[in-house]
This record gives C-alpha cells, structure tokens and sequence, in this order.
C-alpha cells in the first residue's frame, strides 16, 4: 500500500522525493506512467470537495468519541474494538484516496517545501483540531497541566497545497492564500514551538502539511490513547534518534510531552552510564524535536533500518 517506502533508500534527497511526488506538468499532459493514477487523484478531488467544509466537525466527532471511549469502564476491550475499526477504515481510505501520512524532520520538511513548483497554490487556515481543543489537557491524565504548551501554539497552521489549496479556500473562510517565503516563515516559528511536521494526502499535484501538538491535535491524541500503535494515523519518519552516552548528562529535559510528543524517551542506567535513550525504535516517530533541544548536543538524528 505504501510505495514510497519500497523505494524510500534509492533516494538521496527528500526534496527529489517529494518533488517526483508533486510533480504536476507530468499527470496533467497525460503521462502514461500516471494514468492509473488518475482515479485516485479524481475520487480524492471529490472526497476533498466534501471533507474541507466538514473537517471541523469530523474532528470534534472522533474526540468525542475517543474521550467516551477512554472513561468507559470497558476501556480495554472498548479499545481494542475502536482501534480495530478505526484502522480498517483509515487504511481504506489512504489506499484508495490518499497517499500516505508521515513525520518529516525541519530540514525534510523545508526541502519539501522548496520543491514545490511556484505554480503551486499554498494557503494556510485554523487546525480544526487545535481550534476545538485549545483550553484542554487531553485525553490523557498524565498530561494535566500542560495546557500552557498548548495555548502558546497558533491556531492558524493547517496547510494545504495544489488542488486541495482550492478546496479550502473557497469553501472555509478560515483559509486563505500564501506564497512559498510566507509560508517557510510560518513553518519556523511553529517549529520552534516544537509542533510535529506531518506530510499528509501526496497525491499527484497536491498534498497538506499539518503542523501537530501533542496534547491539541486528534490524531496524535489517538495514537496515545491507544499506545502509540495507530500506524494508519501517523507514521515514523524516515530517521531516528540516537543518543551518544558519552555526552548525555542525563538532565531528562527530552523526556517533556513539549520536547517529544510522542513520549519515546526514558533514562536508563546508572552511575556514569546514567542517560536518556529511546524506549524503542517503533516508538520514536523521528520528528527531531528532541536532538534540536538537545543542550548537550548529545542526540542525532540517522537513517532508520527498515
């Protein structure tokens, strides 16, 4: 279902990547190699028509539904049951109308942004996520008191890109049009913030770049809620964290939901060998945040092993 991890080593470059990805002149001319794709673009033009008017409330119907789910006294079957749904019709829909969803580092994320065509339409609008759950926790308990990492995040950092641009500029008002440096500006200052960079819905000649919190957005809230296992949501990026023992000091500053949203951190061993590592490596989604917040310099990001 997911081509572009087959082919994910032969590129040198994720701006050549996503620019193969993004390529328009070929699909629009006709080009042979994308014909069976044209009906995917076209199911996922109309699927785009109906869902940009609607996402707001699409979003606030899964947090309700996720946040019944997380105080039911039968959560863990209720769980079990949610996710097994959820992952069947998620699945379906990347495969027949999107092309994949991934977390991408600050340096992948403005390779990709510089390899969109200028032709390109960008506009930027509310996160209906960040919109609805602005002045709350989260599903999660644990994380009570975060709200001032929460309110600190703009609302204004949903971006949509090609035909989906269109979409949600005439069909919410929230939206509106931006040029390329408009938008590397945006993409700086939320990362600064420590949002998590997704690549969304690349589909010939169109794609989102969604702009997560951890504790606003609801699809990195269900992939909490249930244990970081919702791959059809969100899926690891291609690099990965790795810790050098010798300059971690193990002041646990990474462990912080605002440094790594996905909770993959932990200290580990003893005495001089006292460091933080991550827990795995399914669970480190290599967004970056933490090797950039890193005082020490004692986190990299690498290649992961596939």
């Amino acid at each position: 279902m997911y081509e572009w991890l087959e082919k994910e080593e032969e590129r040198k470059v994720m701006g050549d990547w996503m620019q193969n990805l993004v390529q328009k002149k070929a699909w629009v001319r006709g080009d042979p190699s994308f014909r069976d794709k044209r009906q995917k673009i076209r199911t996922r033009d109309v699927f785009m028509r109906w869902y940009a008017p609607n996402e707001s409330n699409i979003m606030k119907i899964v947090y309700w539904l996720a946040k019944i789910l997380d105080t039911t006294t039968a959560r863990k079957k209720s769980s079990e049951t949610f996710q097994a749904a959820i992952t069947h019709l998620t699945g379906w829909m990347v495969e027949k109308i999107f092309s994949f969803n991934v977390v991408v580092t600050r340096q992948e994320l403005f390779e990709f942004i510089n390899s969109i065509p200028d032709d390109f339409g960008i506009t930027v609008g509310k996160c209906p996520c960040k919109a609805y759950t602005q002045e709350k926790e989260g599903l999660d308990g644990r994380h009570k008191g975060e709200t001032e990492f929460t309110c600190q995040l703009p609302v204004e950092t949903d971006v949509q890109i090609g035909r989906t641009a269109r979409h949600y500029v005439e069909k919410v008002p929230s939206f509106r049009n931006i040029d390329k440096q408009e938008l590397i500006k945006l993409e700086n200052k939320l990362l600064d913030l420590g949002v998590v960079p997704c690549i969304y819905n690349v589909c010939q000649g169109e794609t989102a770049i969604c702009n997560c919190s951890p504790v606003s957005c609801v699809p990195l809230l269900a992939n909490r809620l249930f244990g970081y296992n919702l791959s059809c949501l969100i899926r690891q990026g291609k690099y990965i964290a790795v810790t050098d023992k010798e300059r971690c000091i193990g002041c646990g500053e990474c462990l912080s939901l605002a440094v790594c949203p996905f909770e993959a951190r932990e200290l580990i061993g003893d005495g001089d060998d006292y460091h933080s590592d991550i827990i795995s490596s399914e669970r480190c989604y290599g967004c970056g945040n933490c090797a950039e917040h890193c005082k020490q310099n004692a986190i990299e990001m690498v290649l992961r092993d596939r």
